[in-house]
């Protein structure tokens, strides 16, 4: 990443690389990260945490350039962007009662970012670099 810092770019991440000192080391030096959050990480605001969410809601809290926001859908959402803010946006309508689905600007651009990656985690799950083997010896008759 170093000849990239400085450039102005977004940096998508996942849970294993997602923490603050990581978003404001990278801030410092004009590179956006977003990326979904672990809830073990030091630096999470408690209220987001103990929120109980139901479908569709969403809290967030935003300290100078940092977000943290939990989204509820299936299942609790906690992400970190330090170019995004708690907006929903829509993406399309609900298949069982028709009412409008909403989803945090920050889960879409993830998304759509890490869509190839998850892809390729996919088919490469169903092959094991393990292989075993039998080996074969011959006995020498004589």
């Amino acid at each position: 990443m170093e000849k990239l810092l400085g450039s102005n770019r977004l940096l998508i991440t996942d849970n294993y690389y997602t923490s603050i000192p990581l978003a404001q080391y990278l801030y410092d030096r004009q590179i956006n990260l977003c990326g979904t959050f672990r809830r073990n990480r030091v630096g999470i605001p408690q209220e987001i945490l103990k929120a109980n969410l139901l479908p569709g809601d969403i809290i967030a809290r935003q300290k100078k350039y940092i977000t943290v926001l939990k989204w509820h859908d299936k299942r609790d959402v906690i992400m970190l962007s330090t170019c995004h803010d708690d907006r929903l946006d829509s993406v399309g309508k609900n298949r069982k009662d028709g009412t409008e689905k909403k989803k945090p600007r920050v889960v879409i651009d993830c998304n759509s970012a890490k869509q190839g990656i998850d892809v390729s985690d996919q088919l490469s799950s169903y092959y094991s670099p393990v292989r075993k083997s039998l080996t074969w010896y011959k006995k020498n008759c004589i």
